[in-house]
């Protein structure tokens, strides 16, 4: 096998994702990519910095306190 090739023999073989070119569920789109275009947003605001929201607890489990989720 010569240095820096990478594909399987026969390839492409259905089924068989080697590449994120290999996910376009259409190849004539050239400017399809793998990866998700993100909306910009607001930062979700964490004053105590435990990574979690502040009232996300209250709103999702508003019978539990931090230390039991």
């Amino acid at each position: 096998m010569e240095r820096g090739i990478w594909k399987s023999e026969g390839y492409p073989k259905k089924g068989i994702i080697d590449s994120q070119s290999d996910l376009n569920p259409n190849p004539l789109d050239k400017d399809w990519s793998a990866w998700p275009l993100l909306k910009d947003g607001k930062p979700l605001i964490d004053s105590n910095r435990d990574f979690i929201p502040d009232g996300w607890l209250e709103k999702n489990y508003p019978t539990e306190i931090k230390s039991d989720i």
